[in-house]
């Protein structure tokens, strides 16, 4: 009896940690570069979407699954734009994360834009299309998926096939909801950058 709640005990503080340690990667994240570049990362429900563009040009996206634990951020690329030889492996980037900044070994500092807090915030799949008479067909689960990423603040789109390291379009809006000072929505689809004026 003592060994099943020493066990229990170890699972119950394995998953409070995983917990945590999920809790400090979830939100958007933010880098800049002296050249007008901007890279964007949103994480939710263990999987991240990192895309990169300039004021009016879209540059890359990737995409998959991730786990961190004591310091060390583990990635398994689902999809990647520029280079599909990168899908299905697996990166370990030593990561620190400290209040507002994450700190990347080789990927720079990132800045956190907010912490996925709303309910809606998490990783969603498409299942199923909406007909004009408002039924909705099922679609067959497969290898290939639409993807829906949501923070607080970002929301990111990609039709991906992991399989066969497919990347077929992606999309995404800055929404500011939560940022008073950002007069303007970012939307993008693969190959264009269009800003949109809030009504």
């Amino acid at each position: 009896m003592k060994k099943l709640r020493y066990l229990f005990g170890t699972i119950v503080f394995i998953l409070t940690a995983a917990v945590a340690a999920f809790a400090q990667m979830k939100g958007a994240w933010k880098q800049t570069t002296p050249d007008g570049k901007t890279t964007v990362m949103i994480c939710s429900d263990n999987y991240l979407m990192i895309t990169r563009y300039k004021e009016k040009e879209f540059l890359y996206t990737e995409g998959g699954t991730y786990s961190f634990h004591e310091g060390m951020l583990a990635y398994i690329s689902e999809f990647n734009s520029a280079d599909t030889s990168k899908v299905g492996k697996t990166m370990h980037i030593k990561t620190t994360i400290s209040g507002s900044k994450l700190l990347t070994e080789g990927l720079g500092e990132w800045q956190q834009i907010d912490n996925a807090s709303s309910a809606a915030a998490a990783n969603y799949r498409i299942t199923g299309r909406m007909g004009e008479n408002g039924s909705i067909t099922q679609m067959q689960r497969g290898a290939r998926k639409t993807l829906k990423l949501l923070t607080d603040t970002h929301f990111q789109w990609a039709a991906i096939n992991p399989q066969t390291k497919q990347f077929s379009g992606t999309g995404a809006v800055l929404t500011p909801s939560k940022m008073e000072n950002i007069p303007k929505k970012l939307s993008f689809s693969a190959g264009t950058i269009t800003v949109w004026e809030l009504l």
